[in-house]
C-alpha cells in the first residue's frame, strides 16, 4: 500500500508569518483501488514557531503528524480501500 501525505495549503499570520493551519490530502493506493482523505490541522495561536521563510515540507508534515493520529488516518484509508469492491476482468478458460 502506497500512502502519500501532501500539503495543499498553509495559512499564516501576516504580522509574523507563523503558520496557523495546514490543509492536507492523504492518498492511498494498493495498485487496484485508491482513495484519499482531506485533513485540516490548525494551530490558531501560531504555536509552530518557525518563520515562514525557514519552513521545510518535512517540518510541516511532522507538525501535521503530531496534530493528528497519523496511524489512525492511514489505517482508515487502508480499511476503506480493502472494503471497496474490486472489479477484475478475464476469462476462466484463458
Amino acid at each position: 500500500m502506497d500512502i502519500v501525505w501532501k500539503i495543499e495549503k498553509l495559512n499564516r499570520r501576516e504580522s509574523d508569518g507563523y503558520i496557523t493551519a495546514a490543509n492536507v490530502k492523504v492518498y492511498a493506493d494498493d495498485g487496484i483501488g485508491n482513495n484519499f482523505i482531506e485533513l485540516a490541522c490548525s494551530w490558531p495561536n501560531g504555536e509552530m514557531l518557525t518563520p515562514y521563510e525557514q519552513l521545510t515540507k518535512n517540518q510541516v508534515l511532522n507538525w501535521v503528524f503530531a496534530s493528528c493520529n497519523r496511524q489512525s488516518v492511514e489505517n482508515s484509508l487502508t480499511c476503506q480501500i480493502s472494503k471497496t469492491t474490486k472489479i477484475v476482468s478475464g476469462l476462466p478458460w484463458a
